[in-house]
């Protein structure tokens, strides 16, 4: 894997201020170079490094918008979810936001790599529980690198969940010395839509055109790792996003299937609307 794909955040966490006003300006920043978008979104950023680039590419990790870097000015267009959020949440204070972007950021397909590996797999294979020495040793041998490079390149990630990081409203990830913990999440009817929403993401990830899928090809997706869950608890969710209309599940099969109800776009138009 590319070094500049574990190295785009330059040792810079998620800022939600910073990626809030990305997604505020995105017009007013559109063909601009870094330090004119740091004039108009206040987001740090000097002659040669700073903290433009790493949030772009953190937003577009987030599914939020996408960009491109061309003759030294960016080009950028948000994503109906990162329109949605704007509209919504436009500071991204709600834990919703949080939550949503954490789910995105650890897909395997489009998210951040060292997220993914961490969530989708590390922390999976050691049930939840693992040593920040261990978890470098893993993923050094993911990426094809070296321990010592790892811990500095994992160093944004682990910030991200802190107390005061951007995800740590999640409470998902708990560090204690040096060891990090999984903290399965609880299910909260008023995040059904974000549920539902990861869940296709997922599926149209891994099995694009497949409007009904089983229960073990589900599993081969890691929808339920992104929040914690076991399976008992994703079948659950799964039965609730049926009791709504989302999905529908066969159980008369073995494995049961799951059939999409909804489109993406009504799950997108509907992920606040539960919020009290």
């Amino acid at each position: 894997m590319a070094t500049d794909s574990l190295n785009f955040h330059q040792t810079f966490p998620p800022e939600q201020q910073h990626l809030s006003n990305l997604l505020q300006n995105a017009e007013a920043i559109q063909n601009k170079d870094a330090l004119k978008i740091s004039q108009i979104t206040g987001i740090p950023q000097g002659e040669s490094s700073g903290k433009v680039r790493p949030h772009f590419s953190y937003a577009q990790y987030m599914g939020l918008l996408n960009y491109s870097y061309q003759s030294g000015t960016y080009s950028v267009a948000l994503t109906d979810l990162g329109e949605c959020v704007r509209k919504d949440d436009p500071w991204m204070q709600e834990e919703l936001t949080a939550l949503l972007c954490h789910s995105m950021i650890v897909r395997e397909h489009g998210g951040a790599p060292m997220w993914s590996q961490l969530f989708l797999n590390i922390l999976p294979k050691y049930r939840g529980e693992v040593s920040i020495d261990v978890c470098c040793r893993e993923m050094a041998k993911i990426f094809d690198s070296n321990e010592v490079t790892i811990r500095k390149q994992i160093s944004p990630l682990l910030t991200s969940y802190s107390e005061n990081g951007f995800f740590g409203t999640t409470g998902i990830l708990k560090k204690s010395n040096d060891t990090l913990a999984l903290q399965p999440l609880d299910y909260q009817p008023d995040f059904a839509y974000l549920y539902a929403y990861c869940l296709y993401d997922f599926w149209d990830a891994d099995f694009p055109g497949e409007n009904e899928i089983l229960r073990t090809q589900l599993e081969k997706t890691g929808f339920r790792h992104v929040f914690g869950w076991s399976l008992s608890t994703e079948l659950s969710v799964l039965e609730h996003l049926a009791d709504m209309g989302i999905i529908r599940m066969n159980r008369q099969l073995t494995p049961p299937s799951i059939a999409r109800l909804s489109a993406k776009s009504d799950l997108i138009d509907n992920l606040y609307s539960l919020l009290c």
